[in-house]
């Protein structure tokens, strides 16, 4: 090795060394990290007909995506679905006339009339996903999630909360499972307009109603109440 005149072997390992530490310290400190994904719209208002992950937010100057193919899944991996407003009738996620498809959280859909509707559709999962400030009261499907006319949809481990008017509604649908989730915030916590369904372990608090609507014909099982105007109301 040629070192420069006056530079020492050993002087010129201390550098290097000092160099690599003030490297690794900016490195730790996000200074010579890649950018943050900035949001994007690109896939508002698509059919999704193959396995999506998110990689950046989507901001929507109108409705979010609707997977339209059976057997697929929308990963969230951590972003959200954001709408333009809470008023017009935009949707977050659409899923009509599926089979056997999955929506994946972590991640957040918000600010659509309804953040995701299940309809005339079977075989269908939403675990983790924060659905929130979605609807207004004035709305009937001002809605967190709405299912409609739909069997074998199992909702999981989702944070439901502050919604207009329900959390979570189910009509005219058989074999849902809605089991650990929290809904809170909204006119109904849970509505039922259906039965042959199971409601289990969730966590229900600050709504003006926590279940609404009939139970009969339903299974409701170790789900835990807290300061709920009423707890159960027609």
């Amino acid at each position: 090795m040629i070192l420069a005149k006056g530079l020492s072997s050993t002087r010129l390992v201390s550098m290097m060394s000092a160099s690599l530490l003030i490297g690794a310290m900016f490195l730790s400190m996000g200074v010579l990290a890649a950018p943050a994904t900035q949001p994007s719209s690109a896939l508002c208002g698509t059919a999704v007909v193959t396995n999506l992950v998110l990689s950046s937010d989507l901001v929507c100057a109108g409705s979010g995506i609707t997977l339209a193919a059976d057997g697929i899944t929308i990963a969230l991996n951590g972003h959200s679905i954001t709408g333009p407003s809470r008023g017009p009738p935009l949707v977050g996620i659409r899923v009509v006339g599926r089979a056997g498809v999955s929506i994946e959280g972590p991640g957040t859909v918000t600010n659509f009339r309804t953040g995701i509707v299940i309809a005339g559709s079977h075989d269908v999962t939403v675990t983790r996903v924060s659905v929130m400030g979605n609807g207004l009261s004035g709305f009937l499907d001002g809605d967190g999630i709405r299912v409609l006319s739909s069997t074998g949809v199992t909702i999981e481990k989702c944070d439901v909360r502050n919604n207009g008017n329900d959390g979570i509604q189910i009509v005219a649908s058989t074999g849902v499972v809605l089991k650990k989730n929290d809904v809170s915030g909204s006119l109904g916590g849970i509505n039922l307009a259906a039965v042959g369904n199971q409601i289990e372990k969730n966590t229900i608090t600050a709504n003006a109603c926590g279940v609404k609507g009939s139970t009969a014909g339903n299974e409701l099982k170790k789900n835990q109440f807290a300061a709920n105007v009423a707890d159960f109301c027609a």
